[in-house]
């Protein structure tokens, strides 16, 4: 039975809460590739390669709201060991882990036109594709983003889980004063955690090239692998001993009822 757009953007909303609700802190390997120079050459002035591991936390604000805080401890760069160390600007894409799965669902159609592309579903019978592109004026809407994007999502029928994720954004603040055209993409894996199926990123690719006659180029590409379950436990000492800490409480948001 084909599925409406409707229909699928509800399951999205409904599995982006649940994802909210259950993924636990988890840590993995990260390996980034870099590159930044002239747009128009194929070798770019600077290349670099770094190795983290990368973590997800589940963190309680004060207002008892549910944070996914991702962080990264740098291990190498370019094959030689760091003491610490962080990647900032271009280099880095964040959210793909919490906040990027919202891209469609059902609570953004106030700010985004979407429309399921019949003609990629019925050349990929295993994907759903979903084209996405910012309202005219959302960007004044507070609940909407600031930037206007347009892209694509490819989900799995079966489990009507993101698969992967598709955006361009237009003139985008690259870094201070330089502003360009960014496109980047996340594909998902299904990774078992704690004997459940959890969709995460295993692959990132980003590109942000400047406007102007001499535009520059900055590209990355992310890999994840080795996932684990990061497990933290307080523990209150008594008269000498350990004894396992009450586990804190959270509230996830929950999803509307339409």
């Amino acid at each position: 039975m084909q599925v409406t757009l409707e229909q699928v953007l509800d399951r999205l909303q409904e599995n982006f809460f649940e994802y909210l609700r259950s993924v636990p802190s988890l840590f993995c390997d990260e390996v980034v590739q870099s590159d930044f120079g002239p747009a128009n050459t194929v070798v770019k002035s600077v290349h670099s390669k770094t190795e983290s591991i990368f973590r997800l936390q589940r963190k309680i604000t004060p207002a008892r709201k549910l944070e996914l805080v991702e962080s990264r401890d740098l291990k190498r760069v370019d094959g030689k060991a760091v003491s610490s160390g962080s990647l900032a600007g271009p280099a880095i894409l964040s959210g793909a882990f919490g906040t990027g799965l919202a891209v469609a669902d059902a609570a953004q159609e106030v700010c985004t036109n979407f429309r399921m592309h019949p003609m990629l579903t019925f050349f990929a019978p295993h994907r759903i594709v979903i084209e996405f592109e910012s309202l005219p004026g959302s960007t004044d809407n507070p609940v909407c983003s600031t930037r206007r994007s347009h892209g694509r999502v490819f989900v799995d029928p079966e489990t009507m889980r993101i698969r992967r994720i598709e955006m361009t954004t237009p003139n985008y603040d690259i870094v201070p004063k330089i502003k360009g055209n960014w496109v980047w993409s996340v594909d998902y894996d299904p990774v078992m955690l704690g004997g459940k199926p959890f969709w995460l990123p295993k692959t990132i690719l980003s590109d942000a090239t400047s406007y102007g006659l001499n535009p520059l180029t900055w590209t990355f590409e992310a890999r994840y692998s080795n996932y684990h379950k990061l497990e933290v436990r307080s523990r209150i000492v008594t008269d000498g001993l350990t004894e396992p800490g009450p586990e804190p409480s959270e509230t996830a948001p929950q999803a509307p009822k339409r």
